[in-house]
C-alpha cells in the first residue's frame, strides 16, 4: 500500500514541478524574437527631419470617398490615439497626391505633418497591386496589397514593412501589433 502512495505522490510533484520547471528554463533562457515582413519597395527620398525608429503615412481625409470615410475617420482616430499615448518614437504623415491645404480633422490631436509622396509609392496609392515581400524566415513571395485608404509603415532605414487597409479594424489592429515590434528597444 505504501509503495502506491509513493508512486502517487511522485506522479503528482512530476505533473506540478514539471510546468513549472520548463515556466523557469524559459523565463531565464528563453528571448521572444518577432520579425516583420519587408517589402521590395525602399524610399530614401524621405527628409532627413524624419529619421525616427518607424514612420507611418495615412492618406488625407479628402481623398477618401463618402462612402467609406465614416470607416476611414473611425480606423484612423484609433491609430492616432494609439500612437500618441505609446511611448515609441514614430512620426504620422499624412499623403496625398500633390499639394494640400485642407485641414484634416483627424489628425489635429497630434499636429501630424504632411508629406507629398514620393514617386516611388504613389503607385501604391491608386491601384491594387502585387508587391514582392520577403517574409521572417527569408522567403520570396507576393502579397496582394489591401484596397484603398491604405497606411504604410516604415522603420528607420526607409524599407517597407507594413501596408494596412485603414477601413478594416483587423487590418488597423495588425497595424498596431506590428508598430509595438518595430519599437521594441
Amino acid at each position: 500500500m505504501q509503495t502506491g502512495t509513493v508512486a502517487r505522490t511522485g506522479l503528482l510533484l512530476f505533473l506540478t514541478a514539471g510546468p513549472l520547471l520548463v515556466f523557469l528554463f524559459l523565463y531565464f533562457f528563453g528571448k521572444n524574437e518577432f520579425e516583420l515582413d519587408r517589402y521590395q519597395v525602399h524610399s530614401p527620398s524621405f527628409p532627413a527631419a524624419y529619421q525616427t525608429k518607424a514612420l507611418l503615412l495615412l492618406p488625407s481625409q479628402h481623398l477618401i470617398t463618402g462612402t467609406e470615410r465614416n470607416a476611414f475617420r473611425n480606423e484612423a482616430n484609433r491609430v492616432v490615439k494609439f500612437v500618441s499615448g505609446s511611448a515609441g518614437s514614430i512620426k504620422i504623415l499624412r499623403y496625398g497626391l500633390g499639394a494640400d491645404t485642407l485641414a484634416d480633422p483627424v489628425f489635429d490631436p497630434i499636429a501630424a505633418g504632411y508629406l507629398e509622396l514620393p514617386l516611388s509609392l504613389a503607385n501604391l496609392v491608386t491601384k491594387d497591386t502585387l508587391l514582392s515581400v520577403i517574409n521572417a524566415k527569408g522567403e520570396r513571395s507576393e502579397k496582394v496589397i489591401p484596397a484603398p485608404p491604405r497606411a504604410f509603415l516604415f522603420d528607420e532605414t526607409h524599407n517597407l514593412r507594413g501596408i494596412y487597409g485603414l477601413t478594416n479594424s483587423l487590418s488597423v489592429d495588425t497595424l498596431m501589433l506590428e508598430y509595438k515590434i518595430l519599437n521594441q528597444p
